[in-house]
């Protein structure tokens, strides 16, 4: 009867533990995409925390579809601040002058 008590409390325990360490999250996205106008312009396009930016800029090298530098950078910059890229999507058609480009879903702990 004792060792089944011991489990029981143990058991409840790791149960109660696992449920308090659901871990909620702050969600942002970052989208990469080419420019209608050149392949070599890229945009980069944030809505974080309720913040929206636009940054638009010129490729040295290959296009907004082969050279993935800018967005590569931009999620080593908010790493720092503790968020975390989970998910990749492309996206065919955003409008506004983008023509085809890629959502990244970032993450952070509360």
């Amino acid at each position: 009867m004792k060792k089944i008590t011991i489990l029981l409390i143990l058991l409840f325990s790791i149960f109660k533990s696992y449920c308090q360490e659901k871990t909620s999250y702050e969600y942002g996205v970052l989208i990469y995409a080419s420019s209608q106008t050149s392949f070599k312009k890229y945009v980069l396009i944030e809505n974080i925390q309720n913040q929206f930016k636009s940054e638009e800029g010129k490729l040295e090298d290959g296009t907004a579809w082969t050279n993935f530098l800018p967005i590569i950078n931009r999620l080593e910059e908010i790493s720092k601040d503790g968020w975390e890229h989970y998910l990749t999507a492309p996206h065919t058609s955003i409008g506004g002058g983008v023509a085809t480009g890629t959502l990244f879903f970032i993450r952070r702990k509360k």
